[in-house]
């Protein structure tokens, strides 16, 4: 059994459009579980449990996380508490964010222990973006994962920065590195997103695409505090997008 674990935070539509896509685009036998980790909003966070029961998956609050520093330090202790308490490590497990959805057929490639975009820091730092990881069992020496962003070598790390000194102590790691872009007139391709779902489209809160696989609604919580009516859109387009995908 694949077990994916999605980090939900004050959206609970997007969890049921996790459901809905990981069982159209995942052929082999999975299940989807929620972690509730809407620490400031108790009428969203009550709304992802509902959701969760009425998707009949199971439901987690972490316990041990630390909101004082805001959401990114709420978000890190809380894959940390989920890593060393409630993951099943003798199968695979993919972590996701609640805004990450499959949009064509879900990779697991099973001759790598971890699959993720990489992040990094100066020239040295690595680390993976814990928005989307897919962990194999083979990984070992649990115990020294750590999700927590720090300072390394004057360099300030996000999400998963802490994973870096995993890295180091572990090189043949056996690694498949994710790619992760903007969707956006730049990069020339727009044509990810279908007709209605580019009118109206704001390049400055971007979705983005993974591979060709993942669609990420990027800022799904809105930290990034977009004015109201572009940030629906947003959501909107997404749906609109999902849509399309599975009516293929």
């Amino acid at each position: 059994m694949i077990n994916i674990y999605s980090f939900q935070f004050n959206n609970a539509a997007f969890l049921e459009w996790q459901y809905i896509t990981f069982k159209r685009f995942l052929k082999e036998e999975h299940q989807l579980i929620c972690i509730n980790n809407c620490y400031d909003k108790p009428h969203e966070g009550e709304a992802i449990r509902a959701m969760a029961e009425k998707l009949g998956i199971p439901h987690y609050i972490p316990n041990h996380v630390d909101h004082r520093a805001g959401a990114g330090r709420s978000h890190q202790t809380a894959l940390n508490w989920a890593f060393h308490n409630i993951v099943d490590h003798n199968n695979i497990a993919i972590i996701v964010d609640h805004d990450m959805f499959p949009i064509r057929e879900f990779p697991l490639y099973p001759e790598y222990d971890v699959i993720s975009v990489m992040q990094g820091r100066g020239e040295n730092i690595k680390y993976f973006h814990p928005g989307i990881m897919i962990i194999h069992p083979s990984l070992k020496d649990r115990d020294q994962v750590d999700f927590i962003g720090t300072k390394i070598d004057f360099h300030d790390c996000d999400s998963g920065g802490n994973w870096h000194w995993y890295l180091e102590k572990h090189p043949d790691l056996k690694i498949k590195g994710l790619s992760m872009v903007n969707v956006c007139n730049e990069h020339e391709n727009m044509n990810v997103l279908p007709p209605e779902a580019r009118e109206g489209y704001y390049e400055g809160d971007c979705i983005q695409i993974c591979e060709d696989f993942l669609l990420h609604g990027r800022g799904g919580s809105n930290w990034q505090q977009t004015p109201e009516n572009i940030f629906n859109r947003k959501n909107q387009q997404i749906e609109q997008t999902l849509n399309y995908y599975l009516s293929l």
